[in-house]
């Protein structure tokens, strides 16, 4: 049986990330991302990888946000600094078995986690297993670029994947994924996310 486990990026993944929140037009590129995402989401909200909670004021008009975070430090700082006009609850669970019921939820957000998932139609599946029918599943992540970026982002993987604790697969193709995952309506716009090509966008069940 395949490890379906989100494991926790590494330092270096969250140094990145971290870097990009505070560093000029890249905070903006961030901003601009979530703002096109999160506040699209209604009713009861799933987020994989809600990691260090930055997206939090950016919903909307939702009842409840339950955020899937493996690393036990990040768990601990968002159930004591986590505050929001509605429900926060934070869980520590693998994202390719999720412990919920079907359609349990109106929305479910992915931002930068699916490059880290160790199988990622298992985790498109879940995803659609937990959402309600008419619910829909908003992103943006990173993606493989074409031609010879993403042969050079084939060749980097190998080595970026297997940073210590890294887990991020700069050449993993998440749009043909989601396109295939069985959804009956994908509409995906395409960005730059620093010198990386990126998707946002939403499925619809």
């Amino acid at each position: 049986m395949p490890d379906t486990r989100y494991r926790r990026p590494s330092r270096l993944h969250r140094w990145a990330i971290a870097g990009w929140e505070h560093r000029g037009s890249r905070s903006r590129w961030l901003h601009s991302y979530r703002d096109a995402t999160m506040p699209g989401a209604s009713g009861r909200v799933l987020e994989i990888g809600i990691g260090n909670g930055r997206s939090i004021p950016y919903y909307g008009d939702i009842t409840a946000l339950v955020g899937l975070e493996p690393d036990a430090r990040q768990i601990d700082y968002l159930r004591r600094r986590a505050t929001a006009p509605f429900l926060v609850h934070i869980v520590a669970a693998d994202a390719g078995r999720l412990p919920f019921r079907d359609g349990a939820f109106d929305t479910v957000v992915s931002a930068l986690v699916q490059c880290t998932v160790p199988d990622l139609e298992a985790t498109l599946a879940e995803v659609r297993r937990v959402l309600r029918p008419g619910g829909q599943f908003r992103f943006f992540e990173h993606v493989r670029g074409s031609g010879l970026e993403g042969t050079l982002h084939n060749a980097l993987t190998p080595l970026w994947s297997r940073a210590p604790g890294l887990g991020c697969r700069l050449n993993r193709r998440i749009e043909d994924a989601i396109r295939s995952a069985g959804f009956r309506s994908v509409e995906i716009r395409h960005a730059r996310l620093a010198t990386l090509p990126a998707i946002i966008g939403v499925a619809r069940l």
